[in-house]
């Protein structure tokens, strides 16, 4: 009896020493404790928040060495094509004032071709040596050729060169050849340099020719507009342009994250209403003036044009800008590289779909940068389409109207086995009343709370059982009597926290009516968003 005596003074004396410290800092717990959830969630969304911005930093790096790799490649494989543009594009202005003669470009034709002869730009420049040097024959043999190895760039080569040099007739003739070899159904990439020159005033000094091309130009068009299976198809394109968006912000609401059931819903939306920002972006990058066309810099404007075609536009070099494309969506994207790989595989279905005027469109617009296809011409294609995009737009935003939540359910576990269950409306503005049903529904649960919770009715088993083995051996009355002060214990630090449970759980009801409160706010920000690219579209393009 001694010895048990002994073990149960002992065990009382924890018991009290264990007491004394918790009644001294009960109080601090339970005032940590009222944020200590949302801190939690909101630390560690923020550390989760924290790695996937080191990967997709690490994702861009990568994918910026890529660039230049390939890039890399590209001069290697293709460096003589360059030295052949630049030295095509030397000899058009520098025979202009006559600082290149005959002999020389004979001889710089002859070296580039022999290293290059695959390329249809080397035929194009010992045509033009041939032309500075009045043989017509020879002339006429590299135009032949020049012809088979791309006739659509070369027709149009010959058109712009003649253009620039003031020879209407002889430019007319090579630009009636080039359409002749259009197909309006399955228009090339190269179709983009045309719209170029023709925004650009190339065609101005003869009407008939400026009209043509304008005529041309809208019925493509027209023809495109009138299929009504085409509009859908293109205003599904659109939005599916939208839909790919990577949201502008990230979702960040930890309270709604912790107590609300139907989160998944509300991050959609956010995510949904987030893509206007890069829409706006995009149309903000096509808003640019019109070139500016006076007499004097005529010929200028055609140089830039040429440059464009012969520099832009080679199947030879397809395969490396299309590699290229994706790791630019990388960066584009600031290294989500699912997003990228959506995107990328998107222009590649748009691609092999084929390309009438409204694909063509399309993809100079969302898939092409202003490094490939002039500026000018992406916004002439942009103001073209604009209907499908502000159809789209509509139908995008219907669709985020229909998905929205009517309300934000909550969960608050108010402490093991005890839930309160409520909800937040769309605009976060019965906050009030919900951290009064809570205060009302924590204090109607008192009892429970402070005296039937979980842990007591587990002392409580134990101690019973500690009890009825007492007869096996008269031990088991310690584990009875710590029971018991556990259970005193903790009643006694339940009634002095309950304040501060009641706190809490108002506390967390609070926060996220305020974050649901933010999160409205947010949506009818971005909504101004949606209105001003709609504006921009309507009265800028």
């Amino acid at each position: 009896m001694n010895l048990g005596q002994s073990s149960i003074d002992e065990l009382q004396q924890t018991v009290d020493t264990f007491r004394s410290h918790v009644d001294q800092h009960i109080t601090a717990i339970d005032g940590v404790s009222t944020n200590i959830q949302t801190t939690t969630a909101q630390v560690a969304a923020e550390v989760e928040e924290f790695k996937k911005n080191m990967t997709m930093s690490e994702e861009v790096g990568l994918a910026s060495e890529n660039i230049m790799r390939l890039d890399q490649i590209a001069r290697e494989q293709f460096g003589g094509y360059e030295e052949v543009r630049r030295t095509v594009i030397g000899i058009v202005r520098d025979y202009d004032i006559n600082l290149v003669r005959g002999k020389t470009i004979d001889e710089l034709s002859q070296e580039l071709w022999v290293s290059n002869s695959r390329y249809w730009l080397s035929y194009a420049l010992i045509a033009l040596a041939a032309w500075v040097n009045d043989y017509p024959e020879l002339a006429a043999n590299a135009v032949s050729e020049c012809m088979h190895r791309d006739k659509i760039k070369a027709t149009l080569f010959f058109t712009l060169l003649n253009l620039r040099f003031d020879r209407i007739a002889a430019a007319r003739e090579w630009f009636g050849i080039y359409l002749s070899a259009l197909d309006p159904a399955d228009l090339p990439l190269e179709s983009a340099v045309m719209l170029q020159a023709y925004l650009a005033g190339a065609f101005g000094r003869d009407k008939k020719m400026q009209d043509e091309v304008s005529r041309r130009i809208d019925d493509w068009i027209a023809q495109v507009a009138a299929d009504e299976a085409s509009r859908k198809e293109f205003v599904g394109s659109y939005r599916r342009y939208i839909e790919e968006r990577r949201p502008s912000k990230q979702f960040q609401y930890p309270a709604l994250q912790q107590v609300c059931s139907n989160v998944a819903q509300a991050q959609a939306m956010h995510d949904g209403y987030s893509r206007y920002a890069p829409l706006l972006q995009m149309v903000n990058e096509l808003d640019v003036p019109a070139v500016e066309q006076t007499d004097g810099n005529f010929k200028a404007r055609i140089d830039k044009v040429l440059s464009d075609l012969i520099s832009n536009y080679d199947r030879d070099e397809r395969e490396v800008r299309d590699q290229k494309a994706y790791y630019e969506f990388v960066v584009k994207n600031d290294g989500d590289t699912q997003a990228a790989q959506t995107q990328y595989k998107t222009m590649l279905e748009q691609r092999q779909k084929g390309s009438n005027i409204g694909r063509t469109f399309l993809d100079w617009v969302l898939y092409r940068s202003s490094s490939q296809i002039d500026v000018h011409v992406r916004r002439f294609a942009l103001s073209r389409t604009k209907r499908w995009l502000l159809s789209a737009i509509d139908d995008y935003d219907d669709a985020l109207r229909q998905a929205r939540p009517d309300a934000y359910a909550l969960e608050l576990q108010i402490q093991q086995g005890l839930t309160w269950t409520g909800a937040i409306d769309q605009t976060g503005s019965n906050g009030q009343a919900l951290c009064g049903e809570v205060s009302a529904f924590v204090r109607d649960h008192r009892t429970s709370i402070v005296f039937f919770n979980k842990p007591n009715i587990v002392a409580g088993v134990i101690g019973i059982v500690c009890i009825g083995l007492a007869f096996l051996s008269p031990f088991t009355l310690i584990g009875s009597l710590a029971a018991t002060l556990f259970i005193v214990w903790n009643i006694i630090s339940k009634s002095k926290a309950f304040d501060q449970i009641v706190a809490s759980s108002v506390n967390a009801a609070a926060t996220a009516s305020n974050e649901a409160a933010m999160l409205h706010q947010y949506t009818l920000d971005c909504g101004r968003v949606r209105d001003e690219v709609k504006a921009r579209l309507q009265h800028n393009f």
